[in-house]
């Protein structure tokens, strides 16, 4: 119950900034989200095999666990997530990259339609999801699947 508690509260300060950002509809983008996921776990599943992929998916319960012992099973998904991290900046470098590409091919006919700096903010967003889902999920499993001394 104490780590429900912790992550509704770390997703309640983002989705408070989110509100004191302006809509929420201004940071809502079902492909940036939907790539990042799925760079991050096609990665994993090319690096740690399908069988990795599938541990890394079942292994998110231990968010939600307050007891964990440490074994080779858990030090193993630790490893895991914690290259999911970088899968999942590496995602959002490349999609900003592309985004940014894009913006710039087109750049005369967004200036007169006035839309460069949504299209930034929607370049952005990408970088948003994969470091609100890095940090506030991935991160925090992995620290507490390896150092269960330093925990418990």
């Amino acid at each position: 119950m104490q780590s429900v508690i912790a992550l509704l509260v770390v997703f309640s300060a983002v989705i408070m900034l989110v509100l004191l950002g302006g809509d929420i509809g201004m940071f809502s983008d079902y492909y940036s989200g939907l790539f990042i996921l799925l760079f991050m776990y096609a990665a994993t599943a090319v690096a740690f095999g399908g069988h990795g992929m599938v541990k890394s998916i079942i292994g998110l319960k231990y968010l939600f666990a307050s007891e964990i012992s440490s074994s080779d099973s858990t030090l193993f998904l630790s490893v895991i997530i914690s290259k999911q991290i970088k899968f999942i900046y590496g995602g959002a470098l490349i999609g900003i990259i592309i985004g940014m590409i894009s913006i710039l091919s087109h750049y005369q006919e967004s200036i007169e339609s006035g839309s460069l700096h949504a299209a930034y903010a929607v370049c952005l967003l990408v970088l948003l999801y994969a470091s609100v889902i890095a940090e506030g999920l991935l991160r925090p499993l992995s620290i507490k699947l390896s150092d269960r001394k330093l925990i418990g």
